[in-house]
């Protein structure tokens, strides 16, 4: 009994201490006509996305209203393109934003210099999650920017 009792504790430090893998995948943009100012990634730590998941999930109708916002807002940027109901590109107090559709689904994305990163994805039927899940959201974003940055300053 002893020996099974180290020997499971030795595994579970080995499953505790291996390290997230993180992904970036690039969304393919060259079917929209007009010039783009963003690339478009997914985050994926160990190659599951919240943001891709719940986006397939959506039916078609959603995916369409999803997709026109996320195309408005490459071609045109914030400056231009500023729907304070549908889309937030700084939440206040942190640094990412979101979009809402009108569904009272919350897509969260991360602008870093000419990338746009979708991180995460809530459902919720009131204007706002609440302070606490803003918060989580945030550290997610947090590590995916950090990992991110990571990636793309490799040689």
């Amino acid at each position: 009994m002893h020996h099974v009792n180290i020997y499971l504790n030795i595994i579970g430090a080995k499953i505790n201490n291996t390290k997230a893998k993180y992904y970036f995948n690039q969304i393919n943009t060259s079917n929209i006509e007009e010039p783009t100012l963003y690339k478009i990634f997914y985050a994926k730590k160990n190659k599951k996305s919240e943001a891709e998941e719940a986006f397939w999930a959506l039916s078609r109708e959603e995916q369409a209203e999803v997709i026109w916002l996320i195309e408005r807002m490459i071609t045109l940027g914030p400056r231009i393109f500023n729907n304070p109901r549908n889309i937030k590109w700084k939440l206040k107090g942190f640094n990412y934003g979101e979009i809402k559709t009108a569904q009272s689904r919350f897509f969260f994305f991360r602008v870093i210099k000419d990338n746009l990163i979708f991180f995460g994805y809530d459902h919720k039927d009131q204007d706002s999650l609440g302070i606490a899940r803003y918060k989580q959201l945030d550290n997610k974003r947090k590590e995916y920017e950090r990992e991110f940055k990571r990636e793309k300053n490799k040689p």
